[in-house]
């Protein structure tokens, strides 16, 4: 009851004088910024929101942390009072974690760029002005959504950018190590090999076996306990690009019941206990297999899986109806090769596709193979790793494929056959070197890296990991070549 009565009085009295300042506050007698205003029988102080007392004396608790300082920002001087700052323009104002410091609250930050697909609203740029950046309609904010003028005249934190995540053939930052094996020829083995940093390759897809209670799949179980049985790459919203072998042999029904499709993992740990909202889990609605598989020769061992209806922890969110992916940072969609993107642009489709096909895989060229596959080089032993690793590979030449073809027919004891054009293997540069995929590694992409004319980076799936003898490097890793199916690969979207 008393602080509404004060308040009434300060509220009558400063209105009732107009602010007129007389014997009473001539000269001001409030300290630290405040405004002084006579009533009948004295004076009061209006006091800016960081000080209190009769006259602005006490300043409200605003403690400097040098440790939770923003980097790059400098703290002025410490201070208790406007007089110690020494500058009518300088005043004692508290500076968020530098404490009570010295600076001019009335400066100005300097103006903003408008991002690029979207804009910042603007308001006020003295400190402690807040402008809020909103991205165009498609786009996505990457950043803080707000920054904050400071007393350093400049603006917190770094401009977000807007991105469209449904982009083809974008990643985040890559290992520099990565990029030196690209040019190099260094060349490391996925059996044992490199971890890939988060969101490294967004379009990296698992199929896994589903944790069925009831009748019900449990998400949570399916991913802490991650069996994994092949891969595939994210091609659009609905899409996974796979192979054709797993479910050969497979009662169909039993596969739309107890598979599982996920995205947005880089780490099997990070989803035992906490699933994360990038992560993203779906039944199989269809499994387009091609129609001219040959399970002896594995030519045309490709596959579609048309993504059904989105799967939801219990204890998230209410049964809804989504059967498509949502993109963002850890979850994007690969090129492809012959569809005019990422690749050697204004070239004819129909004419010149198994011109860019041949290019895409040309012996000695690096790509990279990624997967949660088996790190062990025994095929018996299934130690998945933890994180999706990544390795660099060499393109085979057909002489040293077909080498591998003919110790391929002499372990599994088939008829003898050759290199198809739309196959292609991986062997190592240099000697002694193991560089393979394994078990779970199937289905997967291997991409490679392509800088186009304005200099941008994307990156193009050239083949999906098919068919070898061994894990242990000895006979190279067959692929099948994207490019000679990307006819088959549109018609079975758009049929199905």
């Amino acid at each position: 009851m008393l602080f509404s009565i004060v308040v009434f009085v300060l509220v009558y009295n400063i209105q009732g004088t107009n602010g007129k300042q007389g014997r009473y506050c001539s000269p001001n007698l409030c300290f630290n910024g405040g405004k002084c205003y006579e009533t009948d029988d004295g004076f009061i102080c209006e006091c800016p929101s960081d000080f209190m007392g009769k006259k602005c004396e006490v300043a409200m608790t605003c403690n400097r942390d040098l440790g939770l300082v923003e980097t790059g920002h400098r703290c002025r001087k410490q201070c208790s009072r406007d007089i110690e700052c020494g500058g009518s323009m300088t005043k004692c104002r508290c500076d968020g974690w530098c404490g009570m410091s010295c600076f001019n609250p009335d400066a100005e930050c300097p103006p903003l760029e408008n991002p690029r697909n979207g804009y910042v609203v603007v308001g006020k740029v003295t400190y402690g002005s807040v402008v809020k950046y909103v991205c165009n309609e498609g786009y996505s904010l990457v950043g803080p959504d707000e920054r904050v003028c400071t007393s350093s005249r400049k603006w917190s934190g770094l401009q977000p950018t807007c991105v469209d995540f449904s982009e083809c053939g974008v990643t985040e930052p890559l290992d520099p190590t990565l990029h030196n094996q690209l040019v190099t020829r260094r060349v490391k083995r996925v059996v044992g090999g490199d971890d890939a940093p988060d969101n490294a390759w967004p379009w990296q897809a698992s199929i896994l076996v589903a944790v069925v209670e009831s009748g019900n799949i449990n998400v949570a179980k399916t991913l802490k306990r991650w069996e994994l049985t092949t891969a595939g790459t994210i091609i659009n919203k609905q899409w996974i690009l796979t192979v054709t072998h797993p479910v050969q042999h497979m009662v169909p029904k039993y596969f739309y019941r107890q598979s599982v499709i996920v995205v947005g993992v880089s780490s099997r740990s990070s989803v035992k206990y906490t699933i994360k909202d990038t992560v993203q889990m779906f039944k199989p609605l269809k499994y387009i297999l091609h129609e001219k598989f040959n399970k002896t020769t594995f030519e045309n061992d490709i596959g579609l899986i048309k993504l059904g209806k989105r799967l939801f922890p219990k204890s998230t969110v209410p049964f809804v109806n989504i059967k498509e992916i949502t993109f963002n940072a850890g979850v994007r969609p690969v090129c492809l090769p012959c569809t005019q993107k990422c690749v050697m642009r204004g070239w004819d489709k129909n004419k010149k596709c198994e011109a860019e096909g041949e290019f895409l895989v040309k012996p000695g060229i690096k790509i990279v193979l990624t997967g949660f596959g088996t790190r062990e080089t025994d095929h018996n032993i299934q130690s998945f790793p933890d994180r999706l690793q990544q390795v660099v590979l060499e393109v085979g030449n057909k002489k040293s494929c077909q080498r591998g073809i003919n110790d391929i027919i002499f372990f599994h004891k088939v008829g003898s056959f050759d290199l198809y054009n739309s196959t292609f293997c991986t062997v190592s540069s240099v000697p002694h070197k193991v560089m393979t995929g394994c078990y779970g590694d199937g289905g997967g992409p291997v991409v490679r890296k392509i800088t186009q004319r304005d200099g941008s980076v994307c990156w193009v799936q050239v083949g999906i990991s098919s068919f070898g003898a061994k894990c242990d490097g000895t006979i190279p890793e067959f692929y099948t070549k994207v490019a000679s199916h990307t006819n088959w690969i549109e018609e079975a979207m758009q049929n199905n």
